[in-house]
């Protein structure tokens, strides 16, 4: 009678756990990878309503991953530039860095060159010269600057209040809801995003899009592309970039059926995140950009460029409207009754 119980249970458990296997492998059955070098590796997935997930996965150890920029403080790459770099010879793939400012870069790097941008103290992912990442907050200094190989100042960490693993849908929606304190439909809705995935035991970075730049509101939610991050391995997760800018471009030569790319919106892109075959040092040529926009923000939100006006971190300039004609003050002003 027990070896029965038993047997029934463990006959029971194997169904059940076939149902598991059969109900995890529908929900992700449209998810395919693509090994294109040593050391990186394409995922593509959909959502249920059919928007682009992707993201290339790859280990530090093996390429480098780096912020690419301009040689001046506001200079942009547009889209047939940004192509173009995606089929260089020693490019595994490229995505959007955009996560400063559409004009210009406002944070810090360390790429091909070491940016010393405009934000003051802000969070930052990094990898060191012995290859260890590091992440938290503050600014970049010259001084600093021997100590990392790849620095990325002036995001916004997704789980910066509990482990993103435990983050629950309401955590989500809460911390997006800090990030685009400006607009609550970019912090709900689906529309195009860029996040940069990280996993500190694997050394690997996860370079996600979500939708297409050339489609601002055919994107995904936070919460899908956070749920695909974390299948990708993601422990840690920043927020870089959303809306017209969003872009990704895998080399022709290593998978032709998914270049990606596309054309942008907003005229160009500031900074990208590069993936590369070669492992040599960059060039670390110092780019001042401090104190050239006395109105640069400390803690400013990932540039949406279809809302034009102000620097999205900054006080918006303010506007008085008044009727034509002159206006009575209150009390004179040495004589003056109107203005």
């Amino acid at each position: 009678s027990s070896r029965r119980r038993i047997v029934g249970s463990f006959a029971w458990g194997f169904t059940a756990f076939t149902l598991f296997l059969s109900s995890f492998s529908a929900t992700f059955a449209a998810e395919t990878r693509n090994d294109l070098v040593s050391g990186v590796t394409f995922v593509k997935d959909t959502t249920s309503s059919g928007r682009d997930l992707r993201a290339l996965v790859a280990d530090t150890s093996v390429v480098t991953v780096r912020p690419e920029g301009k040689t001046s403080c506001a200079a942009k790459f547009s889209s047939d530039q940004f192509n173009a770099l995606g089929n260089t010879n020693n490019v595994v793939g490229l995505i959007n860095a955009n996560f400063f400012d559409g004009s210009a870069v406002l944070g810090d790097y360390i790429g091909n060159q070491v940016y010393l941008g405009k934000t003051g103290a802000s969070t930052f992912f990094a990898i060191k010269t012995d290859g260890q990442y590091e992440l938290g907050t503050g600014q970049l200094t010259p001084e600093r600057a021997s100590q990392y190989k790849m620095y990325i100042g002036g995001i916004y960490r997704i789980d910066s209040t509990k482990p993103l693993a435990q983050m629950t849908a309401s955590d989500i929606n809460a911390r997006f809801s800090q990030i685009y304190s400006h607009d609550v439909s970019d912090a709900q809705g689906s529309i195009s995003r860029t996040f940069l995935g990280v996993n500190e035991a694997g050394h690997k970075l996860i370079l996600f899009t979500g939708g297409q730049g050339a489609n601002r509101n055919q994107g995904v939610t936070p919460q899908e592309g956070i749920d695909f991050l974390k299948r990708q391995g993601a422990t840690a997760a920043y927020n870089l970039d959303s809306g017209s800018s969003t872009m990704m471009r895998i080399n022709s030569r290593l998978s032709p059926s998914d270049q990606g790319g596309g054309t942008l919106n907003n005229g160009g892109l500031a900074t990208l995140l590069v993936v590369r075959t070669d492992t040599s040092a960059p060039a670390a040529t110092p780019l001042n950009c401090r104190g050239t926009d006395t109105a640069a923000a400390t803690n400013n939100t990932p540039t949406d460029t279809t809302n034009t006006g102000s620097n999205p971190g900054s006080a918006p300039a303010q506007q008085v409207i008044v009727p034509a004609g002159a206006i009575p003050l209150e009390a004179p002003i040495n004589g003056t009754t109107t203005i």
